[in-house]
């Protein structure tokens, strides 16, 4: 059982209905040590979203009956959680097939896209969005 079935299993247990937030890559799918990585050369990318799309249904198989709520990434604006620069297009297509593993498994889960800073702020940094103006992207 890894740490994550424990949490889950004791928030069920607690009467709380988990959450589970999707986001990060590990090495073997975006070929970096940092998990916020997400290749942007079509055919890395294309890559790349088909092994997240069997890890998701790995993971919403292993959840099925447990976990019905799920969020898409976190801060998908900015470049400190999806690297080198945030992507609305590449956003879109990820959370759209991480979305579809998740409801194949359990058509009724509660998917949200991932929550973005505040609205009008991008961090004055290059390559950030700001949320609002991510959001009306999507």
């Amino acid at each position: 059982m890894t740490v994550a079935d424990q949490v889950v299993d004791g928030l069920l247990a607690a009467g709380i209905e988990p959450l589970m937030v999707v986001w990060g890559s590990p090495r073997w799918a975006n070929g970096s040590d940092d998990r916020a990585v997400v290749p942007t050369e079509e055919a890395a990318f294309a890559s790349w979203l088909e092994r997240y799309r069997a890890f998701a249904r790995v993971l919403a198989t292993h959840y099925q009956g447990r976990v019905d709520h799920w969020e898409l990434w976190n801060e998908p604006n900015i470049s400190a959680f999806w690297k080198p620069n945030p992507n609305i297009d590449s956003y879109a297509r990820w959370a759209v097939a991480v979305e579809a593993e998740l409801r194949r498994a359990n058509p009724a889960a509660k998917v949200a896209y991932g929550s973005v800073t505040v609205p009008e702020v991008g961090y004055e940094s290059p390559g950030h969005i700001a949320g609002r103006d991510f959001v009306r992207g999507l």
